[in-house]
C-alpha cells in the first residue's frame, strides 16, 4: 500500500491572491476544493487537487502568466515556507 503525496496549504495563499485580486472562493470552486480550505488549521491537499488548483489561477485570472505573478506578490506576510521550496524546484 502506497501512501498519496500531500501538500501543505496554508492561510497565505488567501493574501497573495488577494494581491492578484483572485477572490479565494471563486479559485477553490474552480478548482472543485472545500471552500474553507484556505482557513482550516492543517490544510493539505493530494497531488491531483494541487495541480487544480494552480490550474484554477490561471482560469480565474484570464491570465496564463498568473502563477509567475503570484511569485512576485510574496511578502514577508505571505511567505510559506511550502510554498516557497516547492516554486523553487
Amino acid at each position: 500500500m502506497t501512501s498519496a503525496t500531500r501538500y501543505s496549504i496554508d492561510m497565505g495563499w488567501s493574501l497573495l491572491l488577494g494581491h492578484l485580486g483572485i477572490r479565494p472562493a471563486d479559485l477553490l470552486r474552480q478548482a472543485h476544493l472545500p471552500l474553507d480550505l484556505f482557513q482550516r488549521k492543517s490544510a493539505q491537499v493530494t497531488t491531483v487537487e494541487y495541480f487544480r488548483l494552480w490550474s484554477a489561477i490561471e482560469t480565474v485570472s484570464g491570465d496564463p502568466l498568473a502563477p509567475i505573478r503570484l511569485v512576485g506578490q510574496m511578502t514577508a506576510e505571505t511567505f510559506s515556507p511550502a510554498l516557497f521550496a516547492c516554486l523553487c524546484s
